[in-house]
C-alpha cells in the first residue's frame, strides 16, 4: 500500500453539535445516519486537506460502521463535503475495539494518524496513542488538530517489517 491511513472517527471529529435558529428559537442537534451527511463541513475540509497533502486514505473507525454499510459511509462522507479525490479505503471490523482493529492495517502501511475525540480505547496501546490526534468533541477537527496530525505523520513513519 503506497498511501498512509487516516483512521477517522465521526462523532466529535467531523460530526459536532450544530445550532440552528428557526421560528424564533435556537435548536441544537447532532446529525445521524438519516441525515445522510455529517454536520461539520469545515472539519471535513481539513480532513480532505490532510489526506490529499499527505497521501492518506481514510479508514472509518466510527461507531457508525455498526449501523451503515461501507457504501453508505462513503456516501455520507462525500455528501458532507469530503473532496472526491480523497480515497475511502474501508472501515475497521464491526463491534471491535478500535486499537485492536487498527492493528490489522498496520502491517500494510508506512504512515498513519488516528483522529478521534476519545482516547480511552487507545490507552493500552502506546504506539496507537502516539499517533492519536485528540479532538475537542464540541469543535471537532480544525487547524490545530490538522497541524498536530501533520507533525505526527512527519515524525512517526513506521518501518515496514
Amino acid at each position: 500500500m503506497e498511501n498512509g491511513i487516516c483512521f477517522l472517527d465521526f462523532d466529535g471529529v467531523v460530526n459536532t453539535l450544530k445550532i440552528e435558529y428557526k421560528n424564533g428559537k435556537f435548536n441544537t442537534k447532532y446529525y445521524y445516519k438519516k441525515n445522510n451527511q455529517l454536520s461539520n463541513e469545515q472539519a471535513i475540509l481539513w480532513i480532505s486537506k490532510l489526506c490529499l497533502e499527505n497521501s492518506l486514505d481514510i479508514v472509518v473507525t466510527s461507531n457508525w460502521r455498526n449501523h451503515c454499510t461501507m457504501d453508505e459511509l462513503k456516501q455520507i462522507l462525500y455528501n458532507s463535503g469530503l473532496v472526491s479525490k480523497v480515497n475511502i479505503l474501508g472501515m475497521i471490523k464491526e463491534n471491535t475495539k478500535k486499537s485492536e482493529a487498527i492493528e490489522d492495517f498496520l502491517d500494510k502501511v508506512g504512515k498513519y494518524v488516528i483522529i478521534d475525540d476519545e482516547q480511552h480505547e487507545y490507552l493500552s496501546n502506546n504506539d496507537a496513542l502516539s499517533h492519536l490526534v485528540l479532538c475537542d468533541p464540541y469543535y471537532g477537527f480544525g487547524i490545530y488538530e490538522y497541524e498536530k496530525a501533520k507533525s505526527i505523520l512527519k515524525n512517526k513513519t513506521l518501518i515496514k517489517k
